[in-house]
C-alpha cells in the first residue's frame, strides 16, 4: 500500500510539472490582456483567446520532449513496479 501511495504521489507530481507551465502561461497572458482591456476600455471577450492559445502552443512545443520523457519515465517505473514486485 505504501508503494502504491508513493507511486501515486509521483504521478501527481509529474502531472503538476507538465500542466503548470501551460496554466501559468495562460493565466499570465490573460492577466496582461485583461489589464490592457481595462486601460483601453475594450471589453471584447474573444481578444484574449488567440494570444493564450498561441502562448500555450509555444510552451508545449518548447517543453514537449521533456514532457514526453517525464511521462515515459513514469510509465516505465509503473510497469517495473507492477511486473517485478
Amino acid at each position: 500500500m505504501e508503494l502504491l501511495m508513493e507511486f501515486m504521489g509521483k504521478g501527481f507530481t509529474t502531472m503538476l510539472m507538465i500542466s503548470m507551465p501551460c496554466v501559468l502561461t495562460a493565466a499570465g497572458i490573460g492577466l496582461i490582456i485583461g489589464i490592457l482591456q481595462a486601460v483601453t476600455q475594450v471589453q471584447e471577450q474573444t481578444i484574449a483567446a488567440a494570444p493564450k492559445i498561441f502562448a500555450v502552443f509555444l510552451v508545449i512545443m518548447i517543453g514537449g520532449f521533456s514532457y514526453v520523457r517525464m511521462l515515459s519515465n513514469l510509465i516505465l517505473e509503473g510497469t517495473n513496479l507492477a511486473f517485478n514486485v
